[in-house]
């Protein structure tokens, strides 16, 4: 008679085990043959996710009211940063305009096309 295993392992265990230890080592052979670091990628994916959460989420600061300078420097801050945002956006505005322009004229020049390869009616 044949002795049973104390432990069978199940479809699902191997899935699980599979994910979490020979996944990531894969993928860190992977990257390394096509010559990236792959520590640095799977590091540089948590801070990614770690700085979406923390943008996401308020947080609650309790700290000690600041000094004026400082203040005023992170004012001047921000005020380069808007002007800054704002220029890139009169930039993009052009250039969603300029190809609206572009569009419109392809229609334009798509509907002359139309008609003149357009059959003339037949006279029954």
């Amino acid at each position: 008679m044949a002795t049973s295993r104390p432990y069978k392992t199940t479809g699902c265990f191997r899935f699980a085990l599979f994910m979490i230890i020979l996944a990531p080592l894969a993928y860190l052979g992977a990257s390394y043959y096509n010559g990236q670091d792959g520590l640095q990628n799977v590091k540089n994916l948590f801070q990614k996710a770690k700085n979406a959460v923390s943008i996401s989420t308020p947080t609650q600061k309790n700290t000690k009211p600041t000094s004026s300078s400082t203040d005023q420097v992170n004012t001047d801050e921000n005020q380069e940063k808007i002007i800054d945002l704002q220029s890139a956006i009169g930039i993009k505005d052009k250039e969603i305009n300029a190809l609206i322009e572009e569009n419109l004229e392809l229609k334009m020049k798509l509907k002359v096309c139309e008609t003149k390869s357009a059959p003339a009616p037949k006279n029954n």
